[in-house]
C-alpha cells in the first residue's frame, strides 16, 4: 500500500515545538550554539598566521580553481556540440552473454528465476549458472517467519559465562 505524496510530505516537514517551555529550551541551545561559533572564531582570529603560506593559498583559490572550472565547463559544452543534447540514458545490450572477465556465460534464466539455489560454476573459458531445488515461482515478498527464527527460539538458552566457562575449558 502507498500513501499519498501529500501525506509523506507533511510527515517529513518541520515539527512545531509545543509548550512555552521547550521554545525557552531551544533558544537557549541556538544562544549556547552560536556563542561557541563566535568564540571559537575569535580564538581563531587571535593566532598568529603564516602569511607566506596563507597568501599562496588564497592566491591559489583565486586563480586556480576558476580556472580548472572553466576548463571543466568547456570540456562538457565541447561534448554537448559533438554529440547534441541528452535524449534518454544510453542503451546498452540487453543480452548477458559475456561476465566482466570476458567468460562466456551459460544460464537458463527462466529456470533460474524459479531456483531455491544457484550454483555458478566456472568451466574453463565458460561460466556455468545451474539451479538446484526448483520451486514454483513466487513474488519476492517476506510472507513467513524465517526458519532461523525458529531453531535459534528452540535452542536451549545459555549464559554469557556458561559460553565462557566451555571456551576457556
Amino acid at each position: 500500500m502507498t500513501e499519498p505524496a501529500a501525506v509523506v510530505e507533511a510527515r517529513l516537514g518541520p515539527t512545531p515545538l509545543r509548550g512555552w517551555t521547550r521554545r525557552l529550551l531551544h533558544l537557549a541551545a541556538l544562544a549556547v550554539g552560536w556563542g561557541l561559533f563566535f568564540w571559537a572564531w575569535n580564538d581563531v582570529l587571535g593566532q598568529h598566521w603564516e602569511t607566506e603560506f596563507l597568501m599562496w593559498l588564497v592566491a591559489g583559490s583565486v586563480v586556480i580553481l576558476p580556472l580548472v572550472t572553466t576548463a571543466w565547463i568547456l570540456h562538457n559544452v565541447k561534448i554537448f556540440r559533438r554529440k547534441g543534447p541528452r535524449m534518454g540514458s544510453r542503451k546498452v545490450e540487453e543480452t548477458y552473454l559475456h561476465d566482466w572477465n570476458g567468460r562466456e556465460i551459460s544460464a537458463d534464466f527462466a529456470a533460474l528465476a524459479r531456483a531455491a539455489v544457484v550454483v555458478i560454476d566456472v568451466e574453463g573459458k565458460r561460466k556455468v549458472y545451474r539451479g538446484g531445488g526448483v520451486l514454483p515461482m513466487v513474488p519476492w515478498t517476506v510472507t513467513q517467519t524465517p526458519l532461523h527464527h525458529a531453531a535459534v527460539d528452540a535452542a536451549p538458552r545459555r549464559s554469557a559465562t556458561e559460553v565462557t566457562a566451555r571456551r576457556v575449558a
